[in-house]
């Protein structure tokens, strides 16, 4: 049998010469709108088959399979059990007559029975979707499994072991519950974690608390979390105008100085003065401006220098006795000088003088 050349058109209809129903149809999505591949990976859950406690009944649960989606394996559902009752009378099942073989009441009417049926469906993560009637059973965001019911609650049996364990244990980690915080916004530079293209939008505006899997008991309950989760944290973005408030704040230890002559080179450093430069510290205080008194006893750095009472005559600093100032030191550096019983005594600088039991030394400490 004869088959006919189809023609393909852009918007995805095609036609044959003769409008024959024997036509062999060949597509090729690149050339239709809306369909970039003629395949897809999707994603599906299933359930095996077991028993459940439900509303006082066990209920045997079959092995079911659903399609979450069809063309994405990045799926965001609620998976579990919906509950279904209903009443099941002898026309439904005729294992409700009764099978007194050989009375006068062999195949009566029996009494309407309760049926409970559980089905597996997905529903959207938002939503109540009728909770009272669905047993959450796992939890897939953005094709994670952020949620798994894996173990059944034996109630009493379980609660009594949860009071053992926690008596004999309390809270522990078997493996720890691990945070990292990352960008919403995947830029691809910053290990973001949406794309601005995902199904997710990134966000610049927030960031996202990754939850590692671990594994925990909390008075005495099991806490298995088997998968990562994420928690979406919006960033301060809102400001508030605190203009002229006093922030107080310690620097440390200070010295009270009257009798000052100008003033220490400090700051964060600049054309004119070195960023906390060096001060020499001398055994003598100062009589006049310029004189270096005494001998040079040691070293410091300023990191404040203020004035604080008195009067200030031209705008500079005052050698009065009346005028105090405060000045806080840091990195300070005290020489040793050691007095010896020769001045013969070459020495250049980096060289170590080591004492004995021979050689008299005098210590003096400033």
């Amino acid at each position: 049998e004869e088959i006919e050349e189809v023609a393909l058109s852009a918007d995805g209809t095609y036609s044959n010469a003769g409008n024959s129903n024997n036509e062999f149809k060949t597509i090729n999505p690149d050339n239709v709108t809306g369909h970039t591949s003629a395949i897809a990976t999707g994603s599906a859950a299933t359930i095996r088959a077991g028993i459940l406690y439900v509303r006082g009944f066990f209920i045997r649960v079959d092995q079911q399979t659903i399609l979450l989606d069809k063309y994405s394996d990045n799926p965001s559902y609620r998976i579990g059990l919906q509950i279904t009752e209903s009443l099941q009378s002898y026309t439904d099942d005729s294992s409700l007559l009764d099978n007194a073989t050989g009375t006068s009441n062999e195949n009566a009417p029996g009494a309407n029975r309760l049926k409970i049926t559980l089905t597996l469906v997905k529903k959207a993560i938002e939503g109540t979707q009728d909770i009272d009637n669905f047993l959450e059973m796992s939890r897939v965001e953005v094709g994670d499994v952020t949620k798994q019911t894996a173990v059944t609650a034996y109630n009493v049996l379980e609660r009594t072991l949860a009071r053992r364990t926690y008596d004999e244990s309390g809270d522990y980690v078997v493996r720890p519950y691990n945070l990292e915080l990352r960008e919403h916004l995947n830029t691809k530079l910053n290990n973001g974690v949406y794309l601005s293209t995902d199904d997710i939008v990134g966000d610049s505006t927030k960031m996202v608390g990754v939850v590692s899997p671990g594994k925990g008991y909390v008075k005495g309950f099991e806490i298995d979390k088997p998968s990562q989760s994420f928690v979406n944290i919006g960033k301060a973005r809102t400001t508030q105008d605190g203009g002229a408030l006093a922030i107080p704040f310690e620097i440390g230890n200070y010295y009270n100085l009257n009798n000052c002559h100008g003033q220490p080179e400090f700051g964060t450093g600049n054309n004119t003065i070195a960023p906390f430069g060096i001060i020499d510290l001398n055994s003598l205080k100062v009589s006049s401006a310029g004189a270096t008194p005494g001998v040079k006893i040691g070293t410091a750095r300023v990191r404040y220098f203020n004035f604080q009472s008195g009067t200030a005559a031209s705008g500079l600093h005052s050698a009065s006795a009346t005028n105090y100032f405060r000045i806080h030191l840091f990195d300070i550096r005290m020489f040793t000088k050691l007095t010896t019983a020769s001045t013969a005594y070459a020495l250049t600088a980096g060289q170590r003088v080591r004492g004995t039991a021979c050689t008299i030394f005098t210590l003096i400490l400033f």
